[in-house]
């Protein structure tokens, strides 16, 4: 017979406030289809050229997306304003 261990259940606010890789990965995503959109008609508004705004959202996005991540990440190791 297997001995039962209590778990302590973490409070809803710890769900809300703690997240694992893949919805930060998946909040990165959907975070930059969104730039992609507003960066591509305000680029293409001021230049009047796809080449040219393709180039410039492909550099942006790759750049942003990577650091977008990183800081996500690093935040989500902070407890400063969680509660805990």
């Amino acid at each position: 017979m297997k001995k039962k261990t209590k778990r302590k259940k973490k409070s809803a606010l710890h769900h809300l406030l703690h997240e694992d890789g893949r919805r930060s990965l998946v909040k990165t995503m959907t975070f930059r289809v969104l730039i992609i959109a507003a960066n591509s008609a305000i680029v293409y508004t001021f230049t009047g050229q796809y080449d040219v705004t393709i180039g410039v959202v492909a550099i942006s996005s790759i750049s942003s997306t990577l650091i977008y991540l990183v800081h996500e990440r690093f935040w989500d190791r902070i407890g400063w304003g969680r509660g805990e």
